[in-house]
This record gives C-alpha cells, structure tokens and sequence, in this order.
C-alpha cells in the first residue's frame, strides 16, 4: 500500500518543547528498543496537532496512518493493523517507517490487540507506531502500560501566545486577560474563542458575548467526551438508577428495578474504560 500523504495544515505548537523532545528522543532510540508510545490528554490539548508535527518533521515522508475498521485508502496511506501485520510479516508493499493511530482509546477491544501486536513486528522491522488517547476516562489497559507522553493545559504565557497568533488582532489586555482564564490553558479551546470573536470585540470596543464559551463550541472542541458513552453499559445505568431510592422516600420501587434486572444484558461485560467503572447498588437501602 503506497501514496501520497494527505495535506495537512501546519499548527504552532506552543508551549510543547519538552514534550516533542520527548517524542524526538523516542524515534532517535535504536528500532530494537523503540516500543509504541502514547501521547496522551484531555480533549483539544493538542493531541493530534503532535501527530502530524510527528508525521512532517519524524516521517520524512514515509508515514501511515493506521485506522481500526474496514475503508483504509492506500491514497492517504492508510492501513488497518490487519493489513500492517500482514505487509510487516511477508515483507509485501512498502511498510511506512512512522505510523500513527490517533484516537486509539475509542477503537474496539479486537483492534487494540492487533494494535500492540502491529507496534511489536514494526519496531522489529525499524519502524515506529506513535498513538493519541484521551485521558477525560481510564485508558484501556492495552494502552495503560504503554510508556507515555502527557500533554497538559498551558501557562498562561504560553496562552497569551497562542491568543495573539490565533487572533491576527491587537487584543485588548483586558479583553486577553479574560479569554486565558475561560480558555484553561486549552489550545482548541483558546483557538476557538479568538475566532469567535468579531475585531471589534478583541479590541475592546464591543461587548463579548455571553457566555464566552457557548454549547456550540464546547461541542466541536470535546463533543465525543460530552455526549460518548458505551452503549453496553446503558442497561446498568438504568438499573442503578432504578435502584436508587428516591429523596423523601424510605424505599425503592421493587417493580421498577426487577424490570429493569430483567432488561439487563447477561452477555455485557462492561468496557474498564466506559464512564461507568465502579456502579453498586446501594445495600442499605430496602428494596
């Protein structure tokens, strides 16, 4: 599988030197000792703007990036661990030297194991794989014991220049000021704000809009982590709640939990990284 690699836009990446010397240093070490790394952190941190800082300056042209289910396209060098095994393994195709899974904690069970297989036969075969998670729930174990890189909101100095980048605008220092306290050192979300904004209001001479951060733009930046749940873990949610006694009342109602045990999955195994890690019921409460 072979192509062109797809066009990406070049983002500064403020306030993260130490953290792509650590990814340099990883990709320097002999193939041999070179085990996938894991760059990791919440929600518009920056995780993929790593990944192809990684793929222009790393994979000097020789990058794939790995997706978990069917519809890779050898145009953009894309590859299922499937398929990555298998060119590693009968030495067919030509096999990117740096390959990338982003989002690699929301792929299914099945696919990370491929994936830790498809890290070990591409370090033994001189490559590397290099993978995002978000750190908003438990990680998956298969990348838990992963070494890892963190990335963590930035200070406000590192936001004030992230801000005036992201504005192309003179930004009033009140105006700054208050856009670096709602952003929380969040680059997605700083970035968001700055063009949210109308030229007047960066100046300081209209209103800001209120709130400053609305749902719509909450949702572009984290949408997945607001809104994504494990749907096999839906069924233990009612139950819980079924079974939660009511404020002002000195008992649950029986019918309602046993319809809701009756309705539970005895098949689902709860994902250790869904939302729902450790649910009981209460004991003390009469049912």
């Amino acid at each position: 599988m072979t192509g062109e690699e797809p066009a990406l836009p070049t983002v500064r990446l403020h306030g993260r030197a130490p953290q792509l010397s650590r990814v340099r240093a990883w990709w320097h070490q002999p193939p041999a000792h070179r085990t996938a790394l894991l760059v990791a952190g919440e929600p518009g941190l920056g995780r993929t703007a790593v990944l192809r800082w990684a793929a222009r300056v790393l994979g000097a042209g020789s990058t794939g990036h790995l997706v978990a289910g069917p519809g890779a396209g050898p145009r953009h060098q894309e590859w299922t661990p499937g398929a990555l095994l298998h060119a590693v393994e009968s030495g067919e195709g030509r096999v990117p030297a740096l390959v990338c899974a982003d989002d690699a904690d929301r792929w299914p069970p099945a696919a990370r194991r491929l994936l830790a297989e498809a890290a070990q036969r591409l370090s033994e075969a001189g490559g590397g794989l290099l993978l995002t998670a978000a750190t908003h729930r438990p990680l998956p174990g298969e990348l838990a014991a992963l070494p890892a890189v963190h990335l963590d909101p930035l200070a406000p100095q590192e936001a004030a220049a992230l801000l005036a980048e992201a504005a192309r605008e003179t930004v009033e220092p009140s105006v700054a000021a208050e856009l670096i306290a709602e952003g929380e050192g969040n680059p997605a979300l700083l970035r968001a704000l700055a063009h949210h904004l109308s030229p007047a209001a960066l100046r300081g001479r209209a209103p800001l809009p209120r709130p400053l951060a609305d749902a719509a733009t909450l949702a572009r930046i984290a949408g997945p982590a607001l809104t994504g749940h494990d749907p096999r873990t839906a069924g233990l949610a009612v139950l819980v709640a079924a079974g939660t006694r009511p404020a002002g009342a000195d008992r649950v109602d029986a019918r309602l939990a046993l319809r809701a045990l009756s309705r539970l999955d005895p098949g689902a195994r709860p994902d250790p990284a869904a939302s729902y890690t450790h649910l009981t019921l209460p004991t003390t409460r009469r049912v």
